[in-house]
């Protein structure tokens, strides 16, 4: 496998060519660079030697981090291939790949603890999403037909004020994904009907939308790096009672 890779056109390009390997070497190490530099940044900043800066400001740079990270991948997979072999047995290339490994592996666990650990008051701390300009451009280009922005009164009390009367709502529960907060509360003996007519249960707003222009929701939505779910669809209201109907319970157990 490590041969038939040596012998690929791009490898022994890379391992002839008077130039490929030092510009390849030179992106390699830029790459790394990049990401060090705008982590050590950071750092520096949480530990408070750099002030005037927010969070904001090293979000924006996420991107050239990005760049950074596959600049660094593609020269580096470049590099590997001209010399497979040699570099498969080399024991500080083998440690290297092992520290990285080791090393991302770590941080998602840390990550992840974090989340997990987070207090009471910082979740309720922690500020909502502002849909202002998705919301105005999904109008703009007619995306979506209408929304329901879920704030006191829940899904139960605000949806109906965006369906006209010959449509109903169908939720299913199932498909929610429930944010730790609303567990919390709930395990104080909050019932399901009082939880979905109280709080927005991790749904601050719903759009209404035809099937066919789900395809440019999407993107718009990727667009501004927000998140989103199917969690229902509409029904003829001769067919059902209720304006808003739900499928299913939500899950508190998790």
């Amino acid at each position: 496998m490590l041969v038939w890779i040596e012998n690929t056109s791009l490898a022994l390009w890379v391992g002839t060519s008077l130039w490929a390997y030092p510009v390849l070497l030179s992106a390699h190490i830029t790459g790394l660079a990049v990401i060090v530099g705008i982590i050590a940044m950071r750092d520096f900043h949480l530990l408070g030697f750099i002030n005037g800066v927010t969070e904001a400001n090293f979000l924006e740079l996420k991107k050239l981090a990005y760049c950074g990270f596959l600049i660094n991948g593609i020269s580096g997979i470049m590099l590997f291939a001209s010399q497979a072999s040699y570099l498969s047995t080399n024991l500080p290339f083998l440690a290297k790949l092992f520290f990285i490994a080791s090393g991302m592996l770590l941080a998602s666990k840390i990550y992840k603890k974090i989340e997990k650990n987070k207090t009471i008051g910082e979740l309720l701390l922690k500020p909502t999403e502002i849909y202002v300009s998705p919301i105005l451009e999904m109008y703009t280009k007619k995306i979506i037909k209408t929304c329901a922005h879920i704030t006191g009164g829940g899904i139960t009390e605000n949806l109906p004020r965006s369906l006209n009367k010959n449509v109903s709502a169908k939720i299913n529960l199932e498909t929610f994904n429930l944010p730790t907060i609303f567990k919390w509360i709930q395990s104080f003996g909050v019932s399901q009907n009082e939880m979905l007519k109280t709080f927005n249960c991790g749904y601050g707003m719903i759009v209404i939308l035809d099937r066919n222009k789900f395809n440019q929701f999407e993107k718009l939505i990727k667009k501004h790096k927000l998140k989103y779910s199917i969690i229902g669809n509409l029904v003829n209201s001769k067919k059902i009672n209720k304006k808003v109907s739900y499928i299913g319970k939500l899950n508190f157990n998790d």
